[in-house]
């Protein structure tokens, strides 16, 4: 009896968290209601977009990735989800700068600096070119490689998926 609730869990777990994920509208921007820790609206929004992904490293190769990236206004986020699944994954133990690769719709590639807390995922400041980038993009498609071997000595995963500019 207690094998069939372990399994009954897993499954509804596993279920779950497939609906979560089919819930998610990929590839544009949408705005969003801030909730406070009760769940009320504060009157504040941000804009925010998930993409699909692969990661790899010495484990995995081409794995399922989902990317968050959340406009702040002043700021903007980026979350990188191995698996599909949360935490965000984390590009080096202590914060620290590193440098993306994007390459642009005409086929250049670009290096932008960025920070990478040591909570993870990435930081972009309203100073930084890749900001800049983002907010005047005029909805173009950018492809994205992410090194964590930029931002640290420990890890070597990499992480590909395209970016939708606002």
């Amino acid at each position: 009896m207690k094998l069939y609730k372990t399994i009954l869990f897993i499954c509804l777990v596993t279920i779950s968290t497939h609906q979560l994920m089919a819930q998610l509208t990929y590839d544009k921007w949408e705005t969003v209601d801030i909730v406070d820790e009760f769940g009320d609206k504060t009157g504040e929004s941000v804009k925010r977009i998930f993409h699909k992904g692969t990661f790899s490293n010495s484990a995995a190769y081409k794995k399922d990735l989902i990317v968050k990236v959340v406009d702040y206004g002043d700021n903007m986020s980026i979350s990188l989800f191995e698996y599909n699944k949360p935490p965000s994954a984390r590009l080096a133990y202590e914060s620290s700068f590193g440098n993306i690769s994007v390459k642009m719709p005409d086929g250049s590639i670009e290096s932008f600096k960025v920070f990478a807390p040591k909570s993870g995922g990435i930081f972009i400041d309203t100073k930084d070119s890749l900001y800049k980038l983002m907010k005047n993009g005029n909805n173009q498609e950018l492809k994205v490689s992410i090194k964590q071997s930029s931002f640290s000595d420990i890890g070597q995963s990499t992480y590909v998926f395209n970016l939708l500019t606002q």
